[in-house]
Parts: C-alpha cells; structure tokens; sequence
C-alpha cells in the first residue's frame, strides 16, 4: 500500500514536470531528406529538457504551433538555385508577403518568435543556403528574436560538423535564455 502511493506521487510529480518544460518546435523543408534527418537530431536532443514537437514546415498547424511554442527551430534545404523546397513554399510565400505588406506583421506568432535556423544548400549554386537565409532574416525584419546567428552547412562538405556546433548552441543558448539547469549528465545524454 505505501509503494503504490510512493508511484502515485511519483508520477504527478513527474507529470508536472513536464508540463512545465517550456515548449520548442522543430519544423523543417526538405526535397530529399536530409533536413528531415537533421531536425530529428535537434528534436532528440532537445526534448531532453523541453517539450519538443517535430513538424514539417507545410504544416497546417504552424502558426498556431509557432504562436504556443517558447521558441521555433527551422530546419531547411534549398532547393536548385536557391528555391524553397516544395514543403517550404507557402510558409516562404506567407513571409514574403508579410514582409512586402510593410515590413512587419500582424500575427504574433511571428512577432514573439524565438527562433533559430540551420540552412542547407550546396556550394555549387551561387547563393549556397539562399532558403534557411531567406527565412533567418525575414523573421527577424517581423519582429522575432533569433537566439543566434544562421547556421548554414554544405552539401559539398562535412554537413554534420557545422550542424553539431548549431545545435550546441541552440541548446546551450535557450538554456541560458529560458533559465534551464543544464547539468554534465545532461549535456553527455545529448552528445
């Protein structure tokens, strides 16, 4: 009788935890996947102290998901010479018009976003990542905070060295920002 009320108030205790991580999403935009598998990356080891939900940018939901979220993380590919990836043309559409209406938006969801964005592309186009760099700079002309500056990998490289220094600091950064503990344990389970 006394163990099973030990594993009752166990387990309300840990679901109030988690109900209070603070909340990230992870969208992304790919053509052949690898963004995909990078966001996942992200997800994995950010639900490690947050509440994380991993979506592709085409969701119907994003805004809505945006607007929730303590902070947004944008994962995505450039497609031929310098185009969204097919997932990523309305939300690519959406921010250029917002931005064209007057520089700033009306949806909140863009205008308190914490945000942070890994861009991939290949050197072989002039304008290597021109997708992730179109989305870093237009949320921040529409009012979002990014918590630091583009990360940007190419296809022609190592793309999961630069995407590993990326994250550190997307993690070690919204820690510090959001006043997460982040203890050795933790940040060994997420290398």
């Amino acid at each position: 009788r006394g163990v099973s009320w030990v594993v009752r108030m166990c387990t309300v205790v840990w679901k109030r935890i988690l109900a209070n991580r603070k909340k990230v999403n992870v969208f992304y935009a790919t053509e052949t996947g690898h963004s995909k598998k990078f966001a996942k990356q992200a997800a994995d080891a950010l639900a490690t102290i947050y509440k994380v939900n991993l979506n592709q940018l085409d969701s119907q939901e994003i805004y809505l998901q945006m607007s929730d979220a303590n902070m947004s993380l944008f994962i995505t590919s450039t497609f031929g010479s310098g185009e969204a990836p097919k997932m990523g043309l309305e939300f690519g559409a959406a921010l250029k018009k917002a931005i064209t209406v007057g520089g700033s938006s009306n949806d909140e969801s863009m205008k308190n976003l914490t945000y942070r964005v890994f861009g991939l592309g290949s050197s072989l186009y002039p304008n290597i990542a021109a997708f992730g760099k179109f989305v870093h700079s237009s949320l921040g002309k529409l009012g979002g905070e990014a918590i630091y500056d583009l990360g940007i990998a190419d296809d022609q490289e190592d793309q999961q060295a630069p995407f590993n220094t990326w994250l550190g600091r997307v993690f070690l950064g919204s820690a510090k920002k959001f006043g997460v503990t982040v203890t050795d344990e933790i940040i060994e389970r997420t290398a």
